[in-house]
This record gives structure tokens, sequence and C-alpha cells, in this order.
């Protein structure tokens, strides 16, 4: 998924919120790539099963004080 803006293409742009004749929608530039669905299942299935690792720990350092 990409985030687009809507921007005015005049060029000297208007000045005093006065209206623009030409405008496009273009992609907005983001320091990320783009993620796919696939890509932020996986990631979110690695940090739970960090989370539920880092659990077993804590209830086994528990249990043996």
């Amino acid at each position: 998924m990409t985030t687009q803006v809507l921007a005015c293409l005049d060029d000297p742009p208007p000045t005093g919120g006065g209206p623009c004749t030409n405008s496009a929608w273009i992609e907005q530039p983001s320091f990320l790539p783009p993620l796919s669905v696939d890509d932020a299942q996986t990631i979110a299935y690695d940090f739970l099963a960090a989370l539920c690792a880092v659990m077993v720990v804590k209830l086994i350092g528990k249990k043996t004080q």
C-alpha cells in the first residue's frame, strides 16, 4: 500500500491561499520500504514467539528460586 498526496504542479505555486490550477496525486516519500501483508504477519508472529519465549524463561526462573 502506498500513500499518495495531492500536490500542486503550478510553477510558481499560488500565493495567499489561491487555487491551484494543475494538481496531481503523487506517491509520498517514505523512510521505510513498503510492507506487504505477508511480511507484516511474519513480523507479528516472530514478535509473538519472542514474547512467549521471554514469558517461559521468566516462569522457569521463578520456579527455580
